[in-house]
């Protein structure tokens, strides 16, 4: 009896596996053929810039002093 209990647990394991690797198949993929062409993205070097540096606030997190902004 414990022989088939452990031998019926293995195969829900396996169909259970199986059932999950089928289902990855219906899920939308990216088409790679098909992203936009940006001049941007053809620089050679970007840079990501702000209009002001962010306003720090000093706390004190668990004794501990950390800067958050604002």
């Amino acid at each position: 009896m414990f022989k088939l209990s452990v031998k019926l647990s293995f195969a829900l394991v396996i169909l259970t596996a199986l059932v999950l690797i089928g289902l990855q198949s219906f899920q939308a993929k990216p088409v790679l053929s098909e992203t936009p062409d940006i001049q941007a993205l053809n620089q050679p070097r970007l840079v990501a810039t702000a209009l002001t540096p962010p306003s720090l606030v000093r706390a004190v997190l668990g004794g501990r002093p950390v800067y958050c902004c604002t």
